[in-house]
């Protein structure tokens, strides 16, 4: 189904200190970039789409932010942009809002943008690392489920010595998805919300290479049984 652009941007208006989006970065990046950054939140709609589905001239970590939203989450250009940034950004920035029309001077628009691009950089860059970490303990994840199904499918002998570690994979299964959901909101969490996931994600990497070893015994020794 086609996406009314109109329709999806229409509400948001002139961006404000809490309320910052995926759109209103483009909108500034452009303004920047071409000289029309003192109106940038009137730079319209369709450029900003262009630069979503194009995003390369980015800075490197909003770009792989954008281009892992669209290829990954499957989002469309219109999702990515209604995406909001984090309210915790370190400092309140005059471009942050319609008071960017009264400066006047363009040297100082142009520093304070870069200043707000730097730091919404620094804080993909974080975010991206937190994903990567995620998406290994989900690919790991998966690899551990297969064998584990493998041990599973030997006899009920088996089945039945793995019944703690099915448990315990189904009991991972909810706190990975716990981990991920905080970073897939239309909202993107506060640095702080996710600070701690790495050292949770190795911790469920460990508790994964636990039942992984669990599960490849059981059907070694079952080999073994057989004579196989």
């Amino acid at each position: 189904m086609s996406i009314d652009k109109d329709a999806v941007l229409k509400s948001f208006g002139k961006t404000s200190e809490t309320e910052f989006s995926i759109l209103h970065t483009l909108q500034l990046f452009i303004g920047a970039e071409e000289g029309r950054s003192q109106f940038a939140y009137d730079i319209p709609a369709e450029d900003a789409f262009r630069l979503c589905a194009a995003p390369g001239r980015m800075p490197a970590h909003i770009r792989d932010f954008i281009l892992w939203q669209k290829n990954i989450l499957k989002l469309d250009d219109a999702e990515i942009l209604e995406t909001e940034l984090p309210r915790g950004l370190k400092k309140k920035y005059p471009v942050k809002s319609s008071r960017l029309a009264e400066i006047t001077d363009a040297a100082e628009r142009a520093r304070l943008i870069g200043e707000l691009m730097d730091e919404i950089n620094d804080y993909m860059a974080k975010f991206n690392e937190v994903r990567a970490i995620l998406e290994a303990t989900g690919d790991r994840f998966l690899t551990v489920e297969d064998i584990l199904a493998r041990a599973e499918s030997l006899d009920q002998g088996v089945a039945g010595a793995m019944k703690t570690q099915k448990a315990e994979l189904e009991r991972m299964r909810i706190a990975l998805t716990d981990l991920r959901g905080d970073l897939e909101d239309p909202a993107l969490p506060d640095l702080i919300k996710f600070e701690g996931t790495p050292q949770k994600a190795w911790a469920l990497m460990k508790q994964l290479s636990d039942v992984n070893l669990q599960a490849r015994d059981a059907i070694r020794r079952y080999q073994l049984n057989r004579g196989d």
